[in-house]
């Protein structure tokens, strides 16, 4: 029935709820959100009533609502990115079955042939959907991944590569990066490194970033230590010379073939000493294997190998990959 608990978080944050409430720590009578949000109080008041038994929002009195500590999340990029779960991802994944069994797109990695079309009844993939249908839901695709990026912590990239290390002044390109908030974080983590960043998306997400960094971090503006390079990576090359090229949640997003060219248009623009830093989830196979070479850490007996429901973040993002176009995070297999 968990369905039913995403359709009722797009309610809340499609209507923006969350900030209608902001600042106001005795609530809001229902009757009051509906005339906000023009939603019907009776149906309004149920949707959020669901929520608050799962302790998102508050009812504070009879049909008087608040926000708490979860529900102020959706202020921010986290509540762009529950949107974004509980639209198009949420609509795709209702296809998804009836895309599987068509003997005519079971076997299909075509990108514009994945449940996402078929919910959206279009016929293309979900980039050329937020491209010629809702730019809109583009940009909050951005921002949602911005939010995404930071309910996973930072920490995990910050500790994964030994950056303290890195030369002052080192370079970081980051690929298709978004708004560029990994390497925001990353810069101000290390602020003795002085790090310069390089953001390279399209155009209208480079926008994005301009005004992203301009808010959130203007002193590396001021000092020129971020530079916002436009482009696509399936026809251009990235910006040649940089130091350390990252490029994050892209790749599963991509058949192989394409893949191959985005990888390409990186490798032609690497210096003999650069290094290429690739951040995706990795899939494992839950089953406890002796044959299996993956490198890994496997979880001990009686623990499913992958860990189970402690990672199965990891099987969700697969899966949607699936659903959205087609595509897959990766199994590691050791040679």
């Amino acid at each position: 029935m968990s369905h039913f608990t995403a359709a009722c978080f797009n309610v809340v944050s499609s209507t923006k709820v969350a900030e209608h409430l902001q600042g106001k720590p005795n609530g809001l009578h229902i009757s009051q959100l509906a005339s906000l949000t023009s939603v019907d109080e009776n149906k309004l008041d149920r949707a959020l009533r669901l929520l608050a038994s799962k302790h998102c929002f508050r009812e504070v009195t009879p049909n008087t609502f608040a926000n708490n500590r979860l529900s102020v999340s959706l202020l921010s990029d986290i509540g762009a990115f529950v949107n974004y779960l509980t639209h198009e991802t949420y609509y795709a994944g209702s296809a998804l079955a009836g895309t599987l069994i068509d003997p005519k797109l079971t076997s299909s990695i075509v990108a514009s042939e994945a449940a996402f079309g078929r919910a959206m009844k279009y016929n293309g993939t979900m980039w050329d959907w937020y491209r010629d249908v809702s730019p809109e839901k583009s940009k909050r695709f951005d921002r949602g991944m911005a939010g995404y990026g930071s309910m996973l912590h930072y920490d995990t990239v910050a500790n994964g590569f030994p950056w303290k290390d890195q030369p002052e002044g080192t370079i970081i390109c980051d690929v298709g990066g978004g708004r560029g908030h990994v390497s925001m974080y990353i810069a101000k983590t290390f602020p003795q490194n002085r790090f310069s960043v390089v953001v390279q998306d399209l155009p209208p997400t480079i926008e994005q970033a301009k005004a992203f960094w301009n808010d959130t971090a203007p002193d590396l503006v001021k000092n020129r230590r971020v530079d916002f390079v436009s482009f696509d990576f399936l026809k251009d090359d990235a910006a040649p010379g940089c130091d350390i090229y990252y490029i994050k949640s892209v790749l599963h997003d991509w058949p192989d073939s394409d893949c191959k060219i985005i990888m390409a248009h990186i490798r032609n623009a690497m210096k003999p000493t650069s290094r290429l830093l690739i951040d995706d989830i990795l899939i494992q196979h839950a089953v406890h294997d002796p044959d299996d070479k993956q490198f890994i850490e496997k979880a001990p007996e009686p623990l499913l190998a992958n860990y189970g429901e402690g990672k199965v973040l990891h099987y969700y993002v697969d899966v949607c990959m699936m659903v959205l176009c087609f595509h897959r995070d990766m199994f590691y297999k050791a040679k």
